[in-house]
C-alpha cells in the first residue's frame, strides 16, 4: 500500500509541476560546476554518436552514459535516439563524471555527461529516448533517474509513446 501512496504522490507532483510549468529536473550550470569541482570531472570533446548511449571523444575515447539503455539498430527509436543525443552533444565540449567504475567489459568509459548546465544522461530518459538500466556498482542516482522515467512514461514522451515490447524486444 505505501508503495502505490508513494507513486500517486510522485505522479500528483509531476502533474502540478507540469501544470505550473515548474521543472522538477533543472541543472543550472553552477550545479554543473559544484559537480564537476566535487568529482573530480574531466572536459572533453565529443566527435562522434556510435548509438543513444555511446559515443567517441576527440581523444579516441568510446563513452558508455551510466544508467540508461537506448533502442539498439535495428529496433524502433534507435535512429531517434541517436539523432537526439548527436543533437544534445555531437561536436561539443562536455563535462564527463564519474560514478564508481572506470570502464565497462567492452572498455568503454562509464560517465555522466553534462553539456551547456545539462545532465544529459538524464535529459535522454526525461525526452523518453532512454530508460533507466542499472550495473551495479554505478547506481548512485538510480532514485532520480526512475522519477525522471516515471515522468516521461506518464506523458509517454518518445519510446513511452508505444509499446515498450516493440521498442526493446521480448522482456
Amino acid at each position: 500500500m505505501k508503495k502505490y501512496l508513494s507513486v500517486a504522490i510522485v505522479i500528483l507532483l509531476i502533474v502540478i509541476a507540469d501544470h505550473f510549468n515548474v521543472s522538477l529536473t533543472d541543472n543550472s550550470q553552477e550545479d554543473v560546476k559544484k559537480v564537476s569541482q566535487k568529482q573530480g570531472g574531466e572536459q572533453a570533446r565529443v566527435s562522434h554518436i556510435v548509438d543513444g548511449d555511446t559515443c567517441d571523444l576527440s581523444t579516441g575515447e568510446r563513452i558508455r552514459l551510466i544508467g540508461i539503455d537506448t533502442p539498439e539498430r535495428g529496433r524502433l527509436f534507435y535512429k531517434e535516439a541517436t539523432q537526439h543525443l548527436a543533437e544534445l552533444i555531437l561536436d561539443k565540449d562536455v563535462i564527463l563524471i564519474k560514478d564508481v567504475s572506470e570502464t565497462d567489459r567492452y572498455g568503454r568509459l562509464l560517465r555522466h555527461v553534462y553539456v551547456g548546465g545539462e545532465w544529459i544522461n538524464k535529459k535522454m530518459i526525461e525526452d523518453g529516448y532512454a530508460r533507466l538500466v542499472t550495473y551495479p556498482p554505478d547506481v548512485l542516482h538510480v532514485e532520480e533517474f526512475q522519477e525522471v522515467e516515471l515522468q516521461a512514461r506518464i506523458r509517454k514522451n518518445g519510446i513511452w509513446s508505444l509499446d515498450e515490447e516493440k521498442v526493446y524486444g521480448k522482456k
